[in-house]
């Protein structure tokens, strides 16, 4: 998370203007806070990309918990580009027996915890309370929890959350955990003719493939095959 947040301010004191990079090497700037408003074509009758116009954000809420809005007294940015890349849309699915906030593309929760459809309803009405009824023994996290939105350490922390709101429910015996399951796995996965690879086995495979990238001069070589991996779990339990 350290890491990521030099990388934000360093992004932040650097942006310059593309005239100013030089052609022997290239750099890449996360501009943050812009939202694209239109896609401005070229003056020729190409039709080509030439520009696109972004509205500014402005971060509002607490600490840890904000999230990013139009900044209205802002002017908008036109930043010249001549190759737009989509990335991949979000949306929660459907999961049958669970409610689904179609406006916010998530599943209504209280701190992870799911929200049930009496309470869900009191709080599309009165958005200011507190939700009061929840589904103890029913959690959510990531985008799932909060909709499409944040970083890796927004979503690491919104994790915690989840888990610790579980484990409070557990010491106060909200709910009681099922028996570990572990024994009907691995008695599935042998019905179906599927190997277990525990922690300690990959760890071995792990192993091998840093030594076998050491010798190429990369960090590591991946093993593809399923029966390579596996021939050197067996090789490392024979030893």
């Amino acid at each position: 998370m350290e890491a990521l947040r030099e990388l934000r301010v360093i992004t932040c004191d650097e942006v310059q203007t593309v005239s100013n990079i030089q052609d022997t090497y290239r750099r890449i700037f996360l501009r943050f806070l812009l939202s694209p408003l239109e896609f401005l074509k070229s003056d020729d009758s190409t039709s080509r990309l030439s520009a696109i116009k972004y509205g500014r954000n402005r971060l509002v809420g607490k600490e840890f918990v904000q999230k990013a809005e139009p900044n209205l007294k802002a002017p908008n940015e036109v930043l010249p580009c001549d190759l737009l890349l989509r990335s991949i849309g979000y949306g929660t699915p459907l999961l049958e027996g669970l409610l689904h906030d179609d406006k916010e593309m998530r599943v209504p929760n209280s701190n992870g915890c799911i929200l049930s459809e009496v309470s869900f309803k009191l709080l599309q009405l009165h958005p200011q309370k507190s939700p009061g009824f929840v589904e103890v023994g029913l959690y959510v996290s990531g985008w799932a929890k909060n909709g499409a939105k944040g970083v890796v350490d927004s979503s690491f922390r919104d994790s915690i959350e989840t888990v610790l709101n579980m484990k409070n429910h557990h010491l106060k015996g909200y709910f009681t955990p099922k028996e570990d399951p572990i024994d009907a796995i691995k008695s599935q996965m042998k019905t179906i003719g599927k190997q277990i690879v525990t922690f300690n086995e990959w760890v071995k495979v792990d192993h091998y493939e840093v030594e076998k990238g050491r010798s190429t001069n990369v960090p590591r070589v991946k093993y593809r095959d399923p029966k390579e991996f596996f021939d050197i779990i067996s090789k490392t339990s024979s030893l």
